[in-house]
């Protein structure tokens, strides 16, 4: 059964979705919104959030969206398992599996296009692929995963995205990383993740702070993300007792640096912490800062605050190791080791140069303006290209 709009149906499979927190998250979420607005009808598989203690609707519907959330041990178990790729993927991989199975055979008729996000989703995508031959397949990544290419591991992928007909990868590392466990390069495309322009722009920032009941003028370092050891988020606290005259802002959710960063909002006058922060206020958050820093610890594509900040006219400080600053320039970056005296450094530069942080806002604009949403007509054309073979 085909929907009015023309028969475009896609399945969206992936273990985290809003209102968990996080950069993928989002991603979808603007997906779905923009694939809403181009008349496809949508179907997302997914938990209830697995690193924070928010819960959704078991069953959303968003225009011509259905989310369907399933319930799953969450919480911290996400963060401690992280780093054990095999258990990682038994903790995550077949209960979803089992799930999307059972939809699947409820509702094969309704589906043309399989859309898995992640490695353990690729897996289900692949193994419904295997069941359901008629269905076309893509998925998407959104990390360097800095697998041995002779691993398990590596060859299991492999064999995966052999039956894909698409690899949305997030960079031109991410590219290559697949082509070398042997991945046919003409099936990988490059997207990055856009910015809703609309929700995040340049703001007055004193309006910001009074909304915040932050101090108007005092210095502010903001830091917005997972408070986790790769993240880099306790490299703030020991900005913060190095840096006395300058204010340092975490917004985050719940991780395992969560106790030493309250133990620092109480003993630090010039370090705060707020914790879930609705997404759609996040915008104040960035507007308020006068400089986003992300000292991020492990090699991965571009994080999505980066981006987020920019749009909103706030210069970044990051580190050469995160977030590989393969987009970013020093006409709006900041780009130093994953040192504290350098990270120090910037900063206080930054603080003593206004004008050349306006500056660097100025270009940050121009720069994210360009990323637009043109990933996510990329997105649509690919579904497109593939809707064409299907008969």
């Amino acid at each position: 059964m085909r929907c009015q709009n023309g028969g475009k149906n896609i399945l969206i499979l992936t273990p985290c979705f809003s209102p968990n927190v996080g950069g993928v998250e989002t991603h979808l979420d603007d997906l779905c919104d923009y694939l809403d607005a181009n008349s496809f009808k949508v179907y997302v598989l997914t938990y209830q959030p697995l690193t924070n203690r928010t819960t959704g609707p078991p069953h959303e519907k968003r225009g011509e969206v259905e989310i369907y959330r399933f319930r799953w041990p969450g919480f911290n178990l996400f963060h401690l398992l992280e780093n054990h790729k095999i258990l990682l993927f038994l903790y995550i991989t077949p209960y979803l599996l089992l799930r999307s199975f059972l939809f699947m055979l409820k509702n094969r008729k309704r589906i043309d296009i399989i859309h898995s996000h992640g490695l353990n989703a690729a897996f289900i995508g692949y193994i419904l692929k295997k069941i359901f031959k008629d269905k076309k397949l893509i998925t998407s990544t959104h990390s360097i995963y800095n697998f041995s290419p002779r691993s398990f591991f590596a060859r299991l992928l492999q064999k995966v995205f052999a039956a894909h007909n698409l690899i949305l990868a997030q960079s031109q590392d991410s590219k290559k990383e697949l082509e070398t466990i042997g991945v046919n390069p003409s099936k990988i495309q490059i997207f990055v993740h856009w910015v809703n322009l609309k929700r995040f722009q340049p703001l007055n920032q004193n309006a910001a702070r009074q909304k915040l009941n932050w101090p108007l003028h005092k210095f502010t370092v903001i830091f917005i993300g997972r408070l986790i050891y790769l993240k880099g988020a306790d490299l703030i606290i020991k900005l913060a007792k190095r840096l006395q005259k300058i204010n340092f802002f975490i917004v985050g959710d719940e991780g395992p640096l969560l106790p030493q960063i309250k133990n620092a909002k109480k003993k630090l006058k010039n370090f705060n912490f707020v914790c879930n922060i609705p997404y759609n206020q996040l915008s104040w958050y960035y507007n308020a800062a006068d400089i986003f820093c992300y000292p991020a610890r492990y090699h991965e594509d571009m994080s999505r605050a980066i981006n987020e900040a920019l749009a909103c006219g706030t210069p970044i400080i990051v580190t050469n190791r995160g977030a590989k600053p393969y987009t970013l320039n020093k006409n709006f970056a900041f780009i130093v080791k994953t040192k504290e005296k350098a990270l120090a450094d910037k900063i206080n530069l930054a603080y003593k140069n206004p004008l050349l942080l306006q500056q660097m806002a100025q270009k940050g604009l121009k720069h994210v303006n360009k990323l637009s949403d043109a990933s996510a007509r990329l997105i649509l054309k690919a579904y497109q290209n593939l809707y064409h073979n299907i008969s």
